[in-house]
């Protein structure tokens, strides 16, 4: 993993309900992402890269596709 977009991680978990949009959305204290492969980390074909806590169905296709956009993975290091 050479890079992770915090920005987007943080949009994908509003967008489960983990965040407002306005001050009037309610937060899903039962949603949200555990980082299983940060930055630096070593990964393979298959291998989770996070792990989504949801209560919406409905709106998994879009996070995830969100997720795997906020993550580079290459085959260097990342910088130190």
């Amino acid at each position: 993993v050479t890079g992770i977009d915090s920005e987007a991680i943080g949009l994908a978990a509003m967008a489960l309900g983990a965040g407002r949009e306005k001050t009037s959305d309610v937060i899903d204290p039962a949603v949200g992402f555990v980082l299983e492969a940060k930055v630096g980390a070593v990964v393979k074909v298959g291998d989770p890269l996070v792990i989504a806590h949801v209560n919406d169905e409905g709106r998994l296709d879009e996070v995830t596709a969100r997720v795997r956009a906020a993550y580079r993975i290459g085959s260097a290091a990342p910088p130190a």
